[in-house]
């Protein structure tokens, strides 16, 4: 064997080893590719579910402050009825039912407000 057949040899051996890292480091780099789109694919799953719950908490306490002030306002229009409530005294003004409503609206706007802000903070 000559010195150029030995070179060509190491040559071919350079290159074959070159091609081999190559693919190598692009089959790792696919491969992190798709685990950062799985994780990526399960934090919006996630994500998506969270704020699901979120709109239905936001939902039922709504309802709730709803059937509240129906029933305060119901209370209120016994009370002007004369059947009155127990103990007496126990009745709102229009001033204080309209106070009280606007007061719920305060508290439901600044609880979106919140949610809104802790949803932002989590994207």
């Amino acid at each position: 064997m000559s010195d150029s057949d030995s070179d060509d040899s190491l040559l071919g051996e350079t290159n074959f080893t070159s091609r081999t890292s190559e693919r190598v480091t692009s089959t790792k780099k696919l491969s992190l590719k798709s685990k950062f789109e799985a994780l990526e694919a399960e934090a919006s799953e996630r994500l998506d579910k969270r704020i699901k719950v979120a709109k239905e908490m936001q939902q039922q306490q709504q309802q709730q402050q709803q059937q509240l002030l129906q029933q305060q306002h119901h209370q209120l229009q016994e009370g002007e009825e004369g059947e009155g409530t127990e103990g007496g005294g126990g009745t709102l003004t229009d001033t204080q039912l309209k106070d009280l409503e606007d007061t719920l609206e305060t508290v439901g706007q600044r609880r979106d407000r919140l949610r809104e802000e802790e949803e932002e903070e989590e994207r």
